[in-house]
């Protein structure tokens, strides 16, 4: 046989030894106790020099090259797992994983030279902060904030003196993409800027992302600020709580049914006004008040479900609101006079969310949800005597009303080699401020009229494409595209700018 067929047969060997080998192996990273999905927690293959970390949802999918391997699972503030798994048992089915908090912390011995090899990432300006930190951070008020606590970081900085303004490099706050549970926060903020809308008790991960961010998010150009809600206790039920000095919270979680599905639901509600109202009370007949309410509150709800063990089933639902209202009583000669304000603003958050694993290297996530942000004003006044009865009403309202849907893919064909791709749609309607009055009286011109109350509805198209990819042994590449669309009075308007295309290259060292 002539050497070349030899020489050819040989690297078909070698090939089909290297290529068809792979196995993968993929699953999910939980809290061993409560069964709470661990985000961004390290899978690794040490003496295969294989590695990854799961994904918001806490699953994970890695590419092997040989049909055993020794894998280490860790996540910070918890004891590392080791498992030795081989292809033919764990690789048919879903790999479940528990880690168990470390409540001691054993001796740590630093050398020059690492055995193992670090799991690296090309995403740049991308800081992951634990919950834990955030309530161990000052509290403004009694009260531990997400924002406040991200204001603290190196490139970011606060706009007026003790608000909750994310400025990020110097941009503006309404530059900022705010995700709860993967639905964009309009309003971010109670009690003026005061107060964010997020209780800290009920959130499990919050990722900054400061320039640069992935090609799956879009729509804003300062900064991404992806906050995920925790899923519940799966197998016993407890709860916390906390006194402010302007508000009170509470959150209380367990299973629905132990091992299979959960619920977590907590609120929070200020008492200034409650503190305030003997106060106002007794000053009543100078100031004239005869109510006054002052007040924030949040509420959230999350439902999961295991539905089988490639399909899991969320719930989410945020309400929040802010109110100010004072209604005044003047009374002189005769005559009563009553004037009733009320400023208030607030938002309505429900997400659905479908977790789906096609193969072991292919994750889709559907999500469908809806929001709405609504700012209200009314003014009401009205005199009243032996001759007269006057009536005076004025509302102004304003708001964004959206129902969208998007499905997110995350597939994994080798360990140095990821790819996100998916499509979005959401339905805008906009009340861009609409304006009524209304008066009547024996002793004025009677006026009933409205304006600028015509809702504006469009249609926002996304699309994008993010490929992760190691090159060699020192470069690895994060590179993606960002598509946008958006109708508007039966004009198409297409969004692909700088700001949405992301193309990073990283040059990292082998270590």
């Amino acid at each position: 046989m002539p050497k070349r067929f030899t020489c050819l047969s040989l690297l078909l060997c070698l090939y089909s030894s290297t290529t068809f080998a792979q196995k993968t192996i993929n699953g999910y990273i939980s809290e061993k106790n409560s069964g709470e999905r661990l985000i961004n927690a390290f899978v690794l293959a040490p003496y295969v020099n294989k590695g990854t970390t799961s994904n918001n949802y806490g699953y994970f999918s890695l590419v092997l090259p040989t049909d055993t391997a020794t894998l280490i699972f860790s996540y910070a503030g918890y004891k590392p797992y080791q498992v030795f798994w081989e292809s033919g048992t764990a690789s048919d089915s879903t790999f479940a994983v528990g880690l168990v908090k470390q409540t001691d912390l054993e001796e740590v011995i630093i050398t020059s030279s690492r055995i193992q090899k670090n799991v690296e990432q090309t995403q740049m300006s991308k800081i992951s902060v634990p919950i834990e930190l955030i309530k161990k951070m000052p509290k403004f008020l009694g009260e531990a904030d997400v924002l406040k606590s991200l204001q603290m970081l190196p490139g970011v900085s606060q706009g007026i003196e003790g608000t909750t303004g994310v400025i990020v490099r110097g941009g503006t706050p309404d530059q900022n993409l705010i995700l709860l549970d993967g639905t964009p926060v309009y309003n971010a903020s109670h009690l003026f800027g005061i107060f964010s809308n997020f209780n800290a008790s009920s959130i499990k991960n919050v990722d900054l992302y400061k320039g640069g961010f992935p090609a799956r998010y879009g729509g804003r150009l300062s900064s991404v600020i992806d906050i995920v809600l925790k899923d519940g206790d799966k197998n016993k039920f407890h709860g916390e709580g906390g006194i402010g000095i302007l508000a009170t919270n509470l959150q209380f979680e367990g299973p629905i049914k132990k091992g299979k599905s959960s619920f977590i639901i907590s609120g929070r509600r200020s008492y200034a006004d409650i503190i305030a109202q003997p106060f106002i009370k007794g000053s009543s007949e100078e100031s004239g008040i005869d109510k006054f309410f002052a007040y924030f509150y949040d509420f959230n709800l999350k439902l999961n479900f295991d539905l089988t063990k490639k399909d899991k089933l969320f719930f989410s639902t945020y309400s929040g609101d802010d109110m100010l209202k004072v209604k005044t009583k003047y009374e002189d000669r005769g005559e009563t006079e009553k004037i009733s304000t009320q400023v208030g603003w607030g938002n309505f958050i429900n997400t659905i969310r479908w977790n789906h694993i096609f193969k072991k290297n292919l994750f889709a996530n559907t999500t469908v949800n809806y929001t709405r942000y609504r700012f209200l004003t009314n003014l009401s006044q009205s005199l009243q005597s032996a001759s007269t009865n006057e009536t005076f009403f004025a509302k102004y309202i304003s708001g964004i009303y959206d129902v969208g849907t998007k499905i997110d893919f995350d597939y994994r064909p080798s360990a140095s080699h990821s790819v996100k791709f998916g499509v979005g749609v959401i339905q805008h309607t906009f009340t861009p401020g609409a304006t009524t009055f209304k008066q009547t009286g024996s002793g004025s011109t009677p006026l009933d009229t409205a304006f600028n109350n015509k809702r504006q509805n469009s249609i926002e198209l996304s699309g994008y494409i993010e490929d992760d990819i190691a090159v060699s042994e020192n470069l690895q590449v994060n590179v993606g595209v960002h598509l946008g669309a958006f109708r508007l009075k039966q004009k198409l308007t297409l969004i692909f700018s700088q700001e949405l295309v992301h193309d990073t290259c990283s040059i990292k060292r082998a270590v």
